[in-house]
């Protein structure tokens, strides 16, 4: 039974890393094609910023009329983490508990950057500095709520699926 219950617990954290695959692609490909930007609560910040910094290199000076040329550069390192992390969610199907583990510390420190971005908002809408409306700072809440979320799913996988430390019997 306790072979069974690893498993499931494996098998939820690899569909997690799926899912943040899938919404890490689809954040990525909206924000370069349209420059409008969504947010699907659990896709990797790390391929955000990249996106939104070759996004300003594209606008200014003027960029190419095919949206694909700009983004390019962008795409190809989003590739490199989307790889990452769909080999981490392959390798957790398979009952991988370091990557597991390797997909928790990822996912965590994605999650603090999300949630120094979370809190520089609200200290930016509380001290009057940048106009941030109470609309974004509710998504980027949800967000960091969606990450913790992970974390949980990630962590508690960890825990169970280790090896439990025996007695020795004297």
């Amino acid at each position: 039974m306790a072979t069974f219950r690893n498993v499931d617990v494996l098998k939820t954290a690899a569909i997690w890393l799926y899912l943040v695959t899938a919404a890490t692609v689809i954040n990525s490909l909206i924000l370069n094609k349209y420059h409008r930007f969504i947010d699907l609560l659990v896709g990797l910040s790390f391929t955000q910023y990249v996106d939104a910094m070759f996004l300003g290199l594209g606008v200014e000076p003027e960029g190419s009329p095919d949206w694909y040329v700009d983004a390019l550069p962008a795409l190809i390192l989003d590739a490199l983490f989307v790889s990452a992390l769909l080999v981490l969610a392959v390798k957790a199907s398979h009952r991988s508990r370091t990557s597991v583990r390797v997909a928790l510390w990822v996912y965590s420190v994605d999650t603090l950057v999300f949630l120094f971005g979370f809190v520089t908002s609200i200290w930016v809408r509380v001290n009057g500095t940048f106009y941030a409306s109470a609309t974004a700072i509710g998504r980027q809440g949800l967000t960091v709520v969606a990450h913790i979320v992970g974390i949980f799913i990630m962590f508690h996988a960890v825990r169970v699926s280790s090896p439990k430390t025996q007695a020795v019997p004297q």
